[in-house]
């Protein structure tokens, strides 16, 4: 699976900062990892253990049927409706604030989708000047984009301007439809891939098409880091066949 991974959601900005005004000051609970950051990293818990507004703290130990809506929730429509468009089971959800300043780069172990739990971010206000990187790479994240981020891996985080940067940021278990959503994602990012390499153009131009494609197009996604199956690579070998045949109509 790609460290790496935005998925095919567009949120309303200006619904998820309205929902973020509702929130008060003394509602952000400075983080607990004091030694890896700088500056002001904050959380509102917005899903947490028992429901506790002062609860940050994602513990993996509790059970999902101890995980609830606080009431900070509750009181914010969008925020609402931005959770429920993932069809799976939700644990932490949370507001992850940090003003000027850094995040030390560490690892969140046991966050990843082979690991059947994993996280989504979705910026609610952010900058240009807001800096992420995983693995030495920097990812660009806009406001209201919803991410996959493989969190196993090395990661770090630079604000250098003097707006907060906030995400509202959900931790998923992995289901059948969350599986479903990545395995089409994947296999949409490799088909763009091969759009703009010649090279992989090449490997597929002279492939016979039918049960011998199929199985030649998921290895070499695999190959480049893409993780999909057969029903994923038929779906958008019709989709683009229907695009085709709808530039011949007049």
């Amino acid at each position: 699976m790609l460290n790496t991974l935005q998925l095919p959601f567009r949120f309303d900005p200006a619904r998820l900062q309205q929902d973020l005004a509702s929130i008060q000051p003394s509602d952000w609970v400075r983080h607990f990892n004091t030694r890896e950051y700088e500056g002001d990293w904050s959380a509102v818990p917005l899903r947490s253990v028992d429901g506790k507004t002062g609860h940050i703290y994602p513990d993996p130990t509790a059970g999902t049927d101890r995980i609830a809506d606080t009431p900070l929730l509750q009181d914010c429509s969008y925020f609402q409706e931005v959770v429920a468009t993932f069809e799976c089971p939700k644990q932490s959800v949370r507001l992850l604030r940090l003003g000027a300043g850094s995040i030390r780069e560490h690892r969140d172990y046991c966050l990843g989708f082979d690991d059947s739990e994993l996280r989504i971010h979705i910026p609610v206000v952010t900058s240009p000047q807001v800096e992420f990187y995983v693995a030495g790479q920097r990812v660009v994240l806009s406001e209201g984009e919803a991410w996959y981020i493989d969190f196993n891996l090395p990661h770090r985080l630079y604000n250098g301007g003097s707006a907060d940067r906030i995400h509202l940021v959900i931790d998923c278990v992995v289901n059948d439809w969350m599986r479903s959503l990545f395995f089409a994602q994947n296999c949409e990012q490799f088909r763009k891939k091969v759009l703009d390499e010649p090279s992989l153009q090449t490997q597929f131009r002279d492939a016979p098409d039918g049960p011998t494609l199929i199985p030649l197009l998921i290895q070499a996604g695999q190959q480049h880091g893409y993780s999909f199956g057969p029903s994923e690579v038929e779906a958008a070998i019709s989709a683009a066949r229907r695009e085709w045949l709808a530039s011949l109509l007049p």
